[in-house]
């Protein structure tokens, strides 16, 4: 990602951001990104989830288990087996394939 900053702007250290949030955004990705989310998003809440990518995940398990493999998903992922089951036990949507074959 290219960010055109102002001068001024790219004279910004870590120290003068405004709060932790936005120190821990500069620690774990960049400065340059925690300044350009104070530009682009003033006054904006954002909510990063502990468990953001499970549903993404549990696609992948669906997509990708065989039969045989569970323990080398769950090594891959870094979930527990009884994730990967669960996550074929009680998938969260219906694909809409499943759906069509449902409705016939």
């Amino acid at each position: 990602m290219e960010v055109c900053l102002e001068d001024w702007i790219k004279d910004i250290k870590l120290e003068d951001l405004p709060n932790e949030d936005m120190k821990l955004v500069a620690e774990n990705i960049s400065l340059e990104f925690a300044v350009k989310l104070m530009l682009e998003m003033p006054g904006i809440r954002i909510s990063v989830p502990k468990t953001g990518f499970n549903n993404i995940i549990k696609d992948y398990i669906r997509k990708n288990y065989t039969g045989l493999n569970a323990r080398r998903l769950a090594l891959k992922l870094k979930v527990s087996e009884t994730f990967i089951y669960n996550a074929l036990k009680n998938p969260k949507q219906i694909d809409d394939f499943e759906q069509m074959e449902l409705e016939i």
